[in-house]
């Protein structure tokens, strides 16, 4: 996944909303004019040569090109590594959906709001793997059974993994909040964490960091205010590792002194 073959696609997490076992079909009075516009948006494009975007949406396209060029860390970083190309390609589409040949505002408004989506959908999808395949495997079973010993983890590894590979992975999934150590019955015993609110919870806050930011076309601090606990903290650090924010633990008194605004994130 992370070879460079899954970046080139754009990831949709989808839902059907209903379920109709016969299903009978658009009625042509709603698929024709659609199918109508879409045969001029092509022989529109087929007219069109270079394009450019317009002075209102090129400088949209600055001040939103840092944060989609920035590269973000994991698997799911990496499926994502190719967001200005798939952003620029999408605002071109809608342009010339609009018969379009300059991208407007809109059109690149559009864009974002889509690839925004696509983001969120990896999250989703892929926030569980890390793109490591002894940590990803480890966890896969760790996930399933809920709890494993050093011994089985060095089964599940093909009985060929040193101690200090072992010792790594596990080291990866503590830090990350997935399971923490034992000692049960004099063995090194690992016990799986619900990591599913955490995952969701920094899926949400790196949406309304990233949204705050845009909205504000500014660098936004992050407060976790106290009292705060670990699972707080590791949540947010996750979170913001794949943001272009600034953050810090402070207390409720902190107040940037360059006047930026704060985004709070109270602990539990």
């Amino acid at each position: 996944m992370s070879n460079g073959l899954a970046n080139r696609f754009i990831w949709l997490h989808i839902e059907r909303s209903k379920i109709i076992p016969s299903p009978r079909g658009v009625p042509p009075a709603l698929l024709t004019p659609l199918i109508d516009e879409l045969r001029t948006a092509v022989q529109f494009a087929l007219t069109v040569g270079e394009m450019v975007r317009d002075p209102d949406a090129e400088d949209l396209w600055a001040d939103e090109y840092p944060l989609l060029s920035e590269g973000k860390p994991g698997l799911c970083g990496a499926i994502t590594s190719r967001a200005e190309a798939q952003v620029l390609r999408l605002s071109m589409l809608y342009a010339l959906m609009d018969c379009s040949a300059a991208i407007k505002v809109p059109h690149l408004q559009a864009a974002l709001a889509f690839w925004d989506y696509s983001e969120q959908s990896v999250s989703l999808i892929f926030d569980d793997l890390l793109g490591d395949p002894n940590v990803d495997r480890v966890w896969d079973y760790l996930r399933t059974l809920g709890k494993l010993s050093r011994s089985l983890i060095h089964s599940i590894l093909g009985r060929n993994a040193s101690t200090e590979e072992i010792d790594r992975i596990t080291g990866v999934l503590q830090t990350l909040g997935r399971a923490e150590w034992r000692k049960e019955n004099g063995l090194d015993v690992y016990i799986r964490l619900n990591d599913d609110h955490r995952r969701y919870q920094a899926m949400n806050l790196r949406w309304a960091i990233k949204c705050y930011s845009r909205v504000l076309h500014q660098t936004v601090w992050v407060v976790v205010k106290y009292p705060y606990d670990e699972s707080t903290y590791l949540t947010v650090k996750k979170a913001l590792d794949l943001t272009q924010t600034k953050w810090q633990i402070w207390p409720d008194a902190f107040k940037p002194a360059d006047g930026s605004p704060l985004y709070d994130v109270q602990g539990n």
